[in-house]
């Protein structure tokens, strides 16, 4: 047994009891259920600390970076469309008065 086992809370062997409060599972309806541990082993795809690789960290700065970039892109473009925008809206909508085939003559 490694040294990893030996520092769990529990040991082969060990035997846990709980008492229903409410149940709505099971037709049985037991009062009591209970389990004995009968192996302690490590696993070595699942720890206690996590672990990231220079890889991953990378390519979370990068992605991060990126969507910092975007966001700054949009709000720019955002302040471009809202400032540069006519103030008198009622401008955009005026009647003209000449038409590209008027002729004007002084």
């Amino acid at each position: 047994m490694s040294s990893v086992a030996t520092e769990l809370p529990t040991k082969k062997g060990d035997y846990f009891e709980g008492h229903i409060i409410w149940d709505t599972c099971t037709l049985r309806k037991p009062d009591v259920i209970g389990f004995e541990v009968t192996e302690v082993k490590p696993c070595d795809t699942f720890t206690a600390v996590a672990q990231v690789s220079f890889r991953t960290a990378l390519l979370l700065l990068v992605i991060v970076v990126v969507i910092v970039l975007v966001v700054v892109l949009v709000v720019a473009v955002i302040v471009v469309v809202v400032v540069g925008r006519p103030h008198n809206m009622s401008a955009l909508t005026a009647p003209t008065y000449f038409s590209s085939y008027d002729t004007i003559t002084f």
